[in-house]
């Protein structure tokens, strides 16, 4: 791509703002999408490790994203 087609077409994108600053979205959502994006690209047998950050006090066991077709293998 040439420098100045790949100027406009930063310039075209640059307009408008990315679609998650658009419109709210929330944790839940973004969990949800994750997942549904991983269902849908891992290989078989490959896993998705999340980190999501709670204390003893507020950890809840079925607050744990999940997803029909993933098995949860390890939860700490």
């Amino acid at each position: 791509m040439k420098c100045s087609r790949l100027r406009s077409w930063y310039n075209l994108r640059a307009k408008s703002p990315p679609p998650a600053l658009a419109a709210p979205y929330s944790l839940g959502e973004c969990l949800r999408d994750l997942l549904d994006f991983a269902a849908r690209m891992l290989a078989i047998g490959g896993r998705l490790v999340l980190f999501i950050p709670a204390t003893p006090e507020t950890y809840i066991e079925e607050e744990i994203p999940r997803h029909p077709t993933l098995k949860l293998i390890y939860n700490s």
